[in-house]
């Protein structure tokens, strides 16, 4: 038997054909250790080759690889590509992050097949940006979940140059906006992708701080309806939490049937705002599919159907890689990260006006006249949703809130011009259902288009074309950046190369998904005592972090029902750091949720301060986040 070690790498140019791919072993070389892992996710694979027909093979492999080590070797040292340039730029050292995450090289070769699906999806030049070399391959398209359903994804590559990757175990993170009813596309182009729209959709320019540089990243629009994802049968827009679960699973198992090599690597749950309902119901969604295949695998054992023995409950087992029987449908689920999210209805309306008094936004007697009337024998739904006396109260407080100021980033500017307003459709989204006022035109004028509301007619009129303030990064925040990525994503140019249907119009959040308004009053607690409490073998890495310039789904809401929850906090409020600065404060609870603030950063924590949430997050991927807080 001969065997040929393939060294560990980012780069793919398909140097090695399908027979050999499959066929691959799962022993993997790193120097002096070995590792197991499936062949279908490694990064680097022994092949294993029996007779003398496949001599030749190998040979021939082996010259493919060395001359993939010297291309992808000299293409690093060149180094020309606007996004590597960027990324020097930004002091972007790594210095925050494990030793661990910097003892793998990321310049050689990797290995591997894509199908044709996914090579039909690949973006292959970008309409706007600065130059047309990229360190990263992009893919874009449909995945069908049924015979009418079809969802549109984007799925970006890890950055080669990236000096904080472990190459050998590159997680997967996907990402979806809140709403409900929101672009999972706006996080790229305005959060935390590699690159931003410029103004009028003109162009393209580059994020430092995306967040490829720590992962796979996997953007969906959901539900059906949402940006440009569709559907055939108009019934399946009117959608809840439950179903949008199940769809989101149906992505995911879709997504890694296009991209099997990913289907083994761990994978991280992201979203913001009512992504506090996406995500965890996902979660246990994924955790009830792998219980499922977990007891089919043990009947297929025993011919018994059940509980594990001796488990009050079935349980969570980690997939095994090498099991030919675990490749179809186990999700190796790791941890959830949601910003500023909307988790219990109560505690974020009464958190929201909290701070907007703590922000002196409002009359001190008005918000005592609020908590003498709401508030004496302490929040309950009855009173603060649904009492006419509060709703009055706080119909009140939104008149005062609303010269000029946005609620969801109370110390940063709004995006307006003296004849319309445009943009915030995914703030506006979720206001609306957190007040539960009549009053709808003056709720829609919150980042919205109406310019007939008192919310509109009191703003200051500004260019849309200034760029507004600096965060402590020094780069530029743009308040119309949904305008910009919404005149970029509907060039017809944009939509060809995306492989989008060119008939629909993109929009940052859309009026045609009928979700389920009860599902919005959902409190999400049992779902996170299912999750961390009834679930500990999957042994998830929770983290819920808040920008604290955010009302609407700020930190006091967020504080308020972890402290119902009655868990221990085993590490004590405290401020983490970034660049010997503080970024924010965060505390540790027994099952190891992670709370943490992030120091002026508005609902859209990426959008405000991207180097700290690049820290944050990259912090979490690798599980060390602790070595983040001040000594």
């Amino acid at each position: 038997m001969q065997t040929l070690s393939v060294p560990n790498s980012y780069e793919d140019y398909n140097q090695v054909s399908s027979e050999d791919y499959y066929q691959a072993g799962s022993r993997v070389h790193f120097k002096d250790e070995l590792e197991e892992v499936s062949p279908l996710s490694t990064p680097s694979m022994e092949f294993t080759r029996v007779g003398r027909k496949r001599h030749a093979a190998v040979f021939l492999i082996g010259a493919f690889v060395v001359a993939g080590i010297l291309l992808v070797a000299a293409r690093n040292f060149k180094n020309s590509s606007a996004y590597g340039k960027a990324h020097r730029m930004s002091g972007h050292d790594g210095s925050h992050f494990s030793s661990s995450m910097l003892s793998r090289t990321p310049f050689t070769l990797l290995a591997l097949n894509y199908t044709a699906a996914a090579l039909a999806d690949e973006i292959v030049a970008l309409p706007g940006l600065p130059e047309p070399d990229s360190s990263f391959r992009q893919f874009a398209g449909y995945l069908d979940i049924s015979p009418t359903k079809h969802i549109f994804y984007w799925y970006v590559e890890p950055d080669r140059n990236s000096s904080v990757l472990d190459w050998a175990a590159v997680p997967l993170s996907l990402w979806t906006n809140g709403g409900p009813g929101c672009s999972g596309l706006f996080g790229y182009f305005a959060e935390h992708g590699p690159f931003r729209a410029t103004q009028h959709g003109s162009g393209l320019e580059v994020n430092p701080f995306s967040w490829n540089t720590l992962s796979h990243m996997l953007y969906i629009e959901i539900p059906v309806g949402v940006g440009f994802s569709y559907t055939e049968d108009e019934t399946e827009y009117s959608i809840g939490d439950e179903q949008t679960a199940r769809d989101n699973l149906l992505v995911l198992q879709a997504f890694f049937a296009r991209f099997p090599h990913l289907r083994s690597s761990d994978l991280y749950l992201t979203s913001e705002s009512y992504g506090g309902h996406y995500i965890p119901t996902l979660a246990r969604e994924i955790i009830r599919n792998n219980r499922k295949r977990a007891d089919s695998l043990a009947a297929s054992e025993t011919g018994v159907v059940g509980k594990t023995r001796g488990q009050s409950t079935p349980q969570v087992v980690r997939l095994d890689r090498n099991s030919p029987a675990s490749d179809d449908q186990y999700i190796n689920l790791r941890g959830l990260a949601i910003g500023n999210p909307f988790t219990d209805p109560v505690e974020n309306v009464v958190g929201m006006i909290d701070a907007l008094d703590g922000h002196d936004v409002i009359p001190e007697s008005l918000f005592e006249r609020w908590l003498t009337t709401c508030r004496a024998q302490g929040a309950a739904a009855a009173d603060v949703f649904y009492s006419r006396p509060c709703q009055d109260l706080q119909k009140e407080m939104w008149r005062e809130v609303g010269q000029g100021i946005d609620p969801y980033a109370l110390d940063w500017p709004l995006c307006a011009d003296d004849r319309k307003r445009r943009g915030g459709k995914q703030r506006k989204a979720l206001l609306q259902h957190l007040w539960r006022l009549h009053t709808s035109e003056t709720l829609r004028a919150d980042r919205g288009e109406s310019s007939s509301s008192s919310l509109a007619s009191t703003a200051p009129a500004v260019l849309k074309q200034a760029l507004w303030g600096q965060d402590k990064e020094g780069l530029p925040f743009q308040p119309c950046e949904d305008d910009y990525l919404s005149a970029y994503l509907n060039r017809a140019d944009v939509k060809r190369i995306i492989h989008a249907k060119e008939r629909i119009n993109w929009e940052d959040c859309t009026n045609c998904v009928r979700y389920e308004a009860h599902d919005q009053d959902v409190y999400m607690e049992p779902v996170y005592r299912y999750l961390m409490d009834e679930n500990k073998d999957a042994g998830l890495r929770v983290l819920l972090y808040s920008g604290d310039d955010d009302s609407v789904c700020g930190p006091r809401g967020t504080e308020m029902w972890l402290r119902t929850m009655g868990w221990k906090v085993t590490e004590p409020w405290r401020a983490w750091m970034v660049k010997e600065e503080v970024a924010g404060y965060m505390k540790t609870y027994e099952n190891g949720l992670v709370f943490s603030t992030v120091l002026g950063a508005g609902h859209e924590v990426p959008a405000f301060t991207p180097e700290a949430a690049w820290e944050l997050f990259g912090a979490f991927l690798q599980g060390n986040i602790s070595h983040l807080r001040a000594k």
